[in-house]
């Protein structure tokens, strides 16, 4: 995990949320489909921790998104 140095956690955090309950799935479900701990998603919706860059990818995929587009660093979201 990376801890936020600065960085506005909390869009990312609000579309992870967003994203994960629209496809319907727990925390568990999107753990499993990205290979980390549901702590760690808990974590990331939680504005704790961004994800490490080697899961960026992962999260994108299984998430059918796209960094941009979930607010992760270095992008921005103000909303």
């Amino acid at each position: 995990m990376v801890e936020p140095r600065g960085g506005n956690t909390s869009g990312f955090a609000r579309r992870l949320r967003e994203l994960r309950t629209q496809l319907g799935w727990s925390r568990e479900d999107l753990a499993t489909r990205v290979d980390v701990s549901a702590n760690s998603v808990w974590n990331w919706e939680n504005g704790k921790h961004f994800p490490h860059i080697h899961k960026r990818d992962k999260l994108c995929e299984v998430l059918g998104t796209n960094p941009e587009a979930i607010c992760l660093p270095p992008f921005e979201c103000d909303w």
